[in-house]
């Protein structure tokens, strides 16, 4: 019996390994970006991601910047992928979920907030810093987020609160932006 439990406990510590790692969360919202493109979800698989085209009322933690594209008229395979990027990250929901229906050949895309439902804020005060933006390149929202964290990082902020992702129309870049925060005491 006892060498049943031990198997039992080794064999779980390698899940428990991944698990700690992703969960392990820097500062100013990002918990986990990855560092290569996410695949496509298994069809058999159904995701447990919620995808809410406004915000919830939950305080939630910004996992990253999701931007998915598919051909034209495939909706369905855009929005799994939307889910499938966000549950790589950890997310419960993706939220401010935005559809741009592609003209002609263009893709049509599926932009959105992977978020988990946390409250970073913990009921603590503090003073607002300062509104801060980054307008950065399609595809390149990983680089959007850490150059937003960066500005907030350079105003010694604890912090980022209100991070709106625009994914950006007709010739327009996308931006993130937010408001940069101090705790008091």
């Amino acid at each position: 019996m006892r060498v049943l439990i031990v198997a039992i406990a080794l064999a779980a510590l390698p899940a428990c390994a991944e698990t700690s790692q992703m969960g392990a969360a820097p500062s100013f919202g990002a918990a986990y970006t990855p560092s290569e493109p996410t695949p496509a979800p298994a069809p058999a698989r159904r995701s447990k991601v919620i995808v809410l085209q406004t915000g919830d009322s939950r305080a939630t933690e910004i996992l990253g910047l999701i931007d998915f594209h598919a051909e034209m008229g495939d909706q369905d395979k855009a929005l799994e992928g939307l889910k499938a990027k966000a549950e790589s990250l950890g997310a419960d929901a993706v939220t401010a979920v935005e559809f741009h229906h592609g003209e002609g050949k263009e893709p049509s895309h599926l932009s959105g907030t992977a978020v988990r439902f946390r409250d970073l804020l913990g009921g603590r005060k503090y003073e607002a810093i300062q509104k801060i933006e980054v307008v950065f390149e399609m595809e390149q929202e990983d680089e959007g987020l850490r150059g937003l964290k960066e500005k907030a990082r350079q105003l010694h902020a604890d912090l980022i609160i209100d991070v709106k992702f625009e994914h950006g129309e007709e010739g327009q870049k996308p931006r993130v932006s937010g408001t940069a925060i101090r705790f008091v005491q």
